[in-house]
């Protein structure tokens, strides 16, 4: 029997490219209609950092191989894109010495399915919840991330201040200080480009880190991953995106705009690459937008091969930018 060859076309893209500002990684992530995002990590202690643009899949590869000591990252959760429902929960411990925080996490899950269910009618469980934990001795911490996506995080803040409002949560409330009582929801993290902390990452200096509540030997740490990303949300139709509040305003999207005049004729020689596979792969997207493969090329050095690519174009709402692809095969 004749071996398969092992495709050289992966289904994940490889691109991993750093850069220094967030506004610069968000711009060229936004080049890939959602399916590269934007992650951050901490380089020293006073808090700077430095942004990475790559699909989460491939995050996790690189990730992963890191010494535990050395995972600081972040999610960016980029304000006109779509994210899941998350929450950051904290209290003093000191300040709240009767509190029994697992009783409370309880109840308060409970509460959440019953609001979510009435407000939205969605059907969930404990099991559509990531429950993911960071508590020291001082701080009782934890972010929960909810398997229900939003059309962007202004909408999940919304959401949440009506949550909070509810009287069902009266009864689960803690002391912020020694003369207030309030809820344990963080409602300051829903502001624009929100950082996020990841699953298995410590904040730069620390020690703790962001683990499994309640570790289980049935999912890989890799799908815990991917499911407790806030904005992993391509398999989420965007029809069934959520919105609540001031937040259902239409948001930027990538879309097909009329056609340039163009010339048929190619502006340099169209020749195959080595890898017909690829050439193959990349002409059956770019077809029904009238594209085609302008040029290829390799840099040898960084054994990669280029296809700068025309069609059509895209172009962004709202900014007036063409955008002009170009795929990397490496």
């Amino acid at each position: 029997m004749t071996k398969r060859p092992k495709s050289i076309v992966h289904d994940v893209p490889l691109l991993y490219k750093v850069f220094a500002r967030q506004n610069e990684a968000i711009s060229f992530a936004e080049h890939f209609k959602g399916s590269l995002k934007v992650f951050a990590f901490e380089t020293e202690s006073s808090g700077k950092r430095s942004f990475v643009v790559c699909h989460p899949e491939r995050y996790w590869t690189l990730y992963n191989s890191k010494d535990p000591k050395n995972r600081h990252s972040y999610e960016v959760i980029v304000e006109s894109q779509p994210c899941k429902l998350y929450f950051d929960i904290e209290f003093k411990k000191n300040l709240n010495k009767d509190v029994n925080s697992e009783d409370l996490m309880v109840k308060f899950k409970d509460i959440l399915v019953k609001h979510l269910g009435k407000t939205f009618s969605a059907n969930l469980s404990d099991d559509d919840i990531i429950d993911l934990d960071s508590s020291t001795e001082e701080k009782f911490s934890r972010h929960l991330i909810v398997d229900l996506v939003f059309v962007n995080n202004h909408a999940v803040g919304n959401y949440v201040k009506f949550l909070t409002s509810e009287p069902s949560l009266d009864d689960i409330k803690v002391n912020l200080s020694e003369s207030q009582l309030g809820t344990f929801i963080d409602e300051g993290v829903y502001t624009k480009n929100r950082n996020f902390r990841i699953f298995l990452s410590s904040k730069y200096g620390k020690k703790k880190v962001l683990e499994l509540a309640y570790p289980t030997a049935n999912v890989s740490p890799k799908d815990i991953f991917l499911r407790s990303l806030v904005t992993n949300t391509d398999k989420c139709s965007p029809e069934a995106f959520l919105t609540f509040g001031e937040s259902a305003q239409s948001k930027p999207s990538l879309t097909k705009a009329r056609s340039r005049q163009q010339s048929s004729a190619p502006l340099s020689s169209n020749k195959p690459s080595p890898f017909s596979e690829v050439d193959d792969f990349i002409d059956n997207i770019i077809k029904p937008y009238n594209g085609y493969i302008r040029f290829e090329y390799k840099l040898s050095f960084e054994r990669k091969n280029i296809f700068s690519v025309i069609s059509d174009g895209f172009y962004f709402a709202g900014s007036g930018a063409w955008v002009d692809l170009q795929w990397q095969y490496w």
